[in-house]
């Protein structure tokens, strides 16, 4: 079931719901939702007042559902990625923390291995263990295990 909410700073003008949708009050109309090219997530355009002003959606959800971003915090997106404005997929979080959760889901990150370990998850990989088993036991992503083995991380090791 989808909950809906007043978008905090336009309450007499949108709602915003706990998947990710902004509607207007007065229409009832979803509003679209465009992708910002600077971050590649979704904005949408909140008309008040003969003003328009352009916001995140991820932001407008957890500022709704959550409450203000903390000083020195970042929307971060969680394992569906980073077009998913669904509540349970953002969180306020450092810029570390946003880092490395990109890195995990994206599997560019491998820095939770060591270079022996990628030495070995590449060895039995090429013997034909599967990725996701490997994943499980070095406690990373299938994702990071197939950029381990196609070479686009830890290039400089053989």
């Amino acid at each position: 079931m989808e909950n809906w909410l007043p978008a905090v700073g336009f309450e007499e003008f949108y709602e915003v719901s706990d998947l990710g949708r902004v509607r207007s009050l007065r229409s009832g109309r979803i509003k679209y939702q465009s992708v910002a090219s600077s971050w590649k997530t979704a904005q949408v355009h909140l008309n008040v007042n003969a003003r328009q002003y352009t916001r995140y959606v991820a932001h407008l959800v957890l500022e709704t559902f959550v409450g203000p971003r903390p000083e020195g915090r970042v929307c971060c997106h969680g394992s569906k990625g980073p077009t998913n404005n669904e509540l349970d997929n953002l969180s306020w979080g450092t810029q570390s923390q946003n880092t490395l959760q990109d890195k995990l889901r994206d599997g560019t990150g491998s820095n939770k291995v060591t270079a022996a370990q990628v030495v070995e998850i590449r060895r039995r990989n090429a013997e034909g263990e599967r990725q996701e088993d490997l994943a499980v036991e070095f406690g990373i992503t299938q994702p990071a295990v197939s950029a381990i083995c196609l070479r686009k991380t830890w290039k400089h090791l053989e």
